[in-house]
């Protein structure tokens, strides 16, 4: 099953791709793929210069879409803009690495997301996961939500959100220049809560929210899990610790200290007692 969604707004991958991608993946129960995905770059707005100024919009939706049906992260159809000249690819090389040695086809996974307020504009956090059906093993993707391109700080971005062109277009090594024949993008518009409020926002420690997972007792034994994080620039292991779920089979873990602004995890049931196995 796959769909088509251009778009750089911040709800992009929370409101739209991820619910689109479970309405589909309920209805069909069949691996998903997002076919075509990317910034909007026709007609009166041009958002292809923020390849060239930030990646993050790249970033967090290849990493979001990797977990909403299994069958492939996003396709992003302007590769050409960041893949070469900036090297993207090499957010690839840590996606691959981290779905190396896993058996996606036997566990049966199911898409499911997170977040941690009603708005969208609001939300300082948000994971993208899947859930094995014997609910014993997740694999995701957890992500500073406040890490949005329009909150981000460098002179190029500033150009954009000023002047909505750049003063000279920017020439691609194959020749393509960015925003040559665009008038002006408002890229001043697309603010989330945090856009004047210092922009990229510390989350360490905030709690965030697996769901589905096998429930505890309020009393009794409990059921334990444990869940590893790691870089999503070079898949390495940053830190593990071990959980149990309440009643209503959630799991609520840290967002790991280090001041990263994303990190994919594992987890996997370890059994129940009293005590963490």
């Amino acid at each position: 099953i796959g769909f088509h969604k251009y778009g750089q707004d911040k709800g992009i991958n929370i409101d739209y791709r991820s619910e689109k991608s479970t309405e589909l993946f309920d209805t069909w129960n069949k691996p998903l793929f997002v076919e075509e995905m990317g910034v909007n770059a026709g007609g009166s707005s041009d958002y292809l210069p923020l390849y060239k100024c930030d990646k993050s919009e790249f970033h967090n939706s290849v990493w979001s879409t990797s977990f909403m049906g299994l069958a492939g992260t996003g396709m992003t159809w302007w590769w050409d803009r960041g893949i070469h000249e900036f090297q993207y690819y090499k957010d690839y090389n840590a996606i691959n690495s981290f779905f190396k040695d896993e058996n996606l086809e036997e566990e049966k996974y199911k898409p499911l997301q997170w977040h941690n307020t009603l708005s969208v504009k609001r939300a300082s956090i948000e994971t993208y996961f899947m859930v094995n059906k014997k609910a014993t093993k997740t694999i995701g993707w957890v992500h500073n939500a406040t890490n949005y391109w329009r909150n981000t700080n460098s002179e190029c971005l500033n150009e954009l959100v000023d002047k909505g062109v750049f003063k000279s277009p920017y020439k691609l090594k194959d020749g393509v220049f960015l925003g040559k024949d665009n008038k002006g993008t408002d890229f001043s518009k697309d603010k989330d809560a945090y856009t004047n409020k210092g922009g990229v926002q510390n989350i360490a420690n905030k709690t965030f929210e697996i769901k589905g997972l096998q429930t505890g007792g309020v009393f009794g034994k409990k059921k334990w899990y444990k869940i590893v994080f790691y870089s999503t620039v070079n898949n390495k292991e940053i830190g593990s610790k071990k959980l149990n779920t309440n009643m209503w089979g959630k799991l609520k873990p840290s967002y790991p200290e280090g001041g990263e602004t994303d990190y994919s995890y594992k987890i996997v049931y370890l059994g129940e007692g009293r005590k963490a196995p």
